[in-house]
């Protein structure tokens, strides 16, 4: 299930349509994943010179050791390089690639005391710290970063940039301005399991739940194409849909938290761009007060320059919050696609669920999405699919099901798996089998359910 959000700029003032168009393309253009490779520099340069290092931490602050090492990319003080580990670094900016020839081929391109950086904000969250910075590297950035610590070494991290906006918002915010110091640690879960249920209505559309969020009209707003309270959002979110612009949340991959602060990560699209969405909320009394926000562009996977992909974490589930969540998430929505397509035979809706450049690796059907679809065309009406069995890590899923009514004498009993990119299935693989009857098996129990088919 998706959410569509139709986010944009409120109407502020004598401020003409037309201007509106302009910022909205403006800011479009920004989030386009060139910017993506600042980061990418940064923490590469980091990594190769941690090699080099052998300077330990006087201390273990994680929260002090991400702050040092993001300003060293500005300073070049090679001691904050020692808090990573470059043998098990991981890296998910999809600009960079794996390796220190990718790593090399980064840092050709950075020229020498070129960069700024100014952190603004820094929380943890057990294992995982999430700093807010300004970056100035060919034109200035604001960037959310993540970093999973292992062993008090830096082992893994995320990251979403946004070139930073050339003028306020609409009430007169910046990108990064605001409170900068958590506070409430005690009510830290409770935060974050409040935009936990936040993000399940959205992503289950129900939206008559939207209002009881916030503290009537008051909410702050540092998105630069969106004005402050909740009048300001359904402005903006009106005047960007007259563009044929959507906000799109497919999925939550991650919810961390310190206090009153909360970020949510997620997936989807703007517009028709595949995205990642880095939320940053505010909460107070329960509610949600401020927001701040990065929207970087993903690319086709074809262009990335690593495998490990944009969100997913290789932390130990115990540390990795949100792993069941999502699976939970890519799970619901592989089983409504296949209700959707095989049983409901709604071809309009299901072309929500199948990407348009679908790999197909079944001997049986024909490639492309359309090679799928049609083959339902043509499957006797009375076709039906049943689910058993259905198992997901990350973005791979496998489900054990049944298709009956198949216009043959058997039904059949098929192990699928599907690849999810962008909220779509993207890849499938399957292996088909006739069901047996009871005279048939040899190990004496039935292939699907409880019991045998009935011929």
């Amino acid at each position: 299930m998706t959410i569509v959000i139709q986010n944009g700029l409120a109407r502020a003032g004598p401020i003409t349509l037309a201007i509106y168009r302009e910022m909205i393309m403006n800011f479009i253009r920004r989030i386009r994943f060139g910017i993506a490779a600042f980061s990418a520099l940064a923490i590469a340069a980091c990594v190769t010179n941690a090699q080099a290092s052998n300077e330990k931490p006087a201390t273990a602050n994680p929260k002090r050791q991400v702050v040092e090492l993001l300003k060293s990319i500005e300073t070049g003080d090679s001691k904050p390089f020692a808090y990573i580990n470059p043998d098990k670094y991981i890296q998910h900016n999809l600009a960079v690639g794996d390796g220190p020839a990718g790593v090399k081929a980064l840092l050709q391109s950075l020229p020498k005391g070129s960069a700024k950086v100014n952190t603004v904000r820094v929380f943890q969250d057990g294992n995982f710290v999430f700093a807010h910075t300004e970056y100035n590297f060919f034109g200035p950035k604001v960037g959310f970063d993540i970093f999973r610590f292992e062993d008090g070494k830096i082992v893994e991290h995320w990251d979403n940039l946004q070139e930073t906006a050339a003028r306020p918002s609409p009430s007169g915010h910046s990108m990064l301005d605001g409170p900068t110091i958590a506070s409430e640690l005690d009510k830290t879960e409770a935060n974050k399991a409040l935009m936990q249920t936040y993000m399940d209505d959205l992503l289950q559309g129900r939206r008559d739940k939207f209002a009881s969020y916030f503290d009537g009209n008051n909410y702050i707003q540092h998105n630069p194409l969106v004005a402050d309270n909740l009048t300001g959002l359904f402005a903006g979110l009106q005047a960007l849909a007259k563009q044929g612009l959507q906000v799109k949340y497919d999925r939550v991959h991650k919810i961390l938290g310190e206090g009153n602060f909360v970020l949510v990560v997620a997936e989807g699209s703007f517009g028709s761009q595949p995205s990642a969405y880095y939320d940053l909320y505010r909460i107070q009394n329960g509610k949600i007060a401020e927001h701040w926000d990065t929207i970087e562009a993903i690319p086709p996977r074809g262009e990335w320059k690593n495998s490990n992909g944009k969100f997913f974490s290789r932390a130990p589930t115990t540390e990795n919050d949100m792993t069941n969540t999502i699976e939970k998430t890519n799970k619901a929505l592989v089983l409504e696609a296949f209700d959707t397509l095989f049983n409901k035979r709604d071809y309009v809706a299901a072309g929500k669920f199948w990407s348009p450049d679908y790999i197909q690796h079944s001997a049986h059907i024909a490639p492309g999405r359309d090679g799928l679809f049609n083959l339902v065309k043509g499957a006797p009406t009375e076709m039906r699919y049943e689910n058993s069995l259905i198992m997901a890590e990350g973005d791979l899923l496998m489900l054990h099901g049944r298709f009956t009514n198949v216009g043959q004498p058997a039904a059949w009993i098929v192990v699928d798996i599907v690849r999810l990119e962008n909220g779509r299935l993207a890849e499938h693989w399957d292996v088909i089998q006739d069901e047996a009857t009871r005279a048939a098996s040899r190990s004496g129990l039935p292939m699907f359910g409880d019991s045998f088919p009935a011929r």
